[in-house]
This record gives structure tokens, C-alpha cells and sequence, in this order.
């Protein structure tokens, strides 16, 4: 149980620091960094967005901060780590369904962290179902 709790706390870290750090920089860098010709504002051209501000604070707070308050939860052993962890696997999940339809630019870098978010809310729900049955196991005291 700790080894599946472990990876649950890592795919959240994961996920949430490599959102937190992509968001902090899409609002640094609102018209794209320099450093990525590829990232620039004509992506957005299908979207309501004229530069990356929003989408930057979005996924700063959504799947970023999301997946780190599940993190903390999760190794902590708070009896709502499993559920926020599930949460914050669906939060990236959409986050990815939202990008790839509105910017219509699906990446190598999608798939790799669609199977992150699948992988966060299989093992998060797996710790949650293992947890749940060491709690039925217990004898009552009389």
C-alpha cells in the first residue's frame, strides 16, 4: 500500500509541477517564449484566447495546483489524498481534451500525459479500493 500511495503522490507531483511551471510561463511569456518558435500565438487563432495569459493561469491553477494540493493529500495520508488524486488526474485529462480540441495541434507531449492522467486515477482509485478493503478487515471492538 505504501509502494501504491508513493506512485500516486509521484504522477500528482509530476503532473502538477510540470503544470504549475508550464502555466508560470505561458504568463511570463504571454506572446510565447523565444525559446519555443513553436509556441506562439497563432495556435490560439481557434480559440478565444489572443495570447496565452488565461490559458497560462489556467493551467497553473487547474491541473497544476490541482495535482500538487493532491500530492501533498496523498502523502499525508488524508483521508481525501485518493479522491483528490482521482480528482486531479480527471482535471488534467480535460485540461488535455480542452487544449487538443480547441487548438486542434495534438502533440507527442499529449499522449504522454494522457496516460499520466489515466495512470494517476487508476492508481489512486486502486490505493483508495485497497484502503478501503484493510478498513473491512479490521476487527470491531466490543
Amino acid at each position: 500500500s505504501r509502494t501504491v500511495r508513493r506512485l500516486a503522490g509521484a504522477l500528482c507531483l509530476f503532473a502538477g509541477l510540470s503544470a504549475a511551471v508550464g502555466g508560470l510561463e505561458l504568463m511570463l511569456w504571454p506572446q510565447g517564449p523565444s525559446w519555443a518558435s513553436w509556441l506562439t500565438t497563432s495556435l490560439l487563432a481557434q480559440t478565444p484566447f489572443t495570447d496565452f495569459t488565461v490559458p497560462g493561469l489556467l493551467l497553473f491553477l487547474v491541473p497544476g495546483v490541482g495535482n500538487l494540493v493532491a500530492e501533498w493529500l496523498v502523502l499525508r495520508r488524508h483521508p481525501l489524498g485518493d479522491l483528490f488524486a482521482v480528482l486531479g488526474g480527471v482535471l488534467l485529462a480535460g485540461w488535455l481534451v480542452a487544449e487538443v480540441s480547441l487548438v486542434r495541434a495534438p502533440a507527442v507531449g499529449h499522449a504522454v500525459y494522457a496516460l499520466v492522467a489515466v495512470a494517476t486515477v487508476a492508481v489512486a482509485f486502486w490505493h483508495w479500493t485497497m484502503r478501503r478493503a484493510a478498513l473491512r478487515r479490521r476487527p470491531v471492538a466490543a
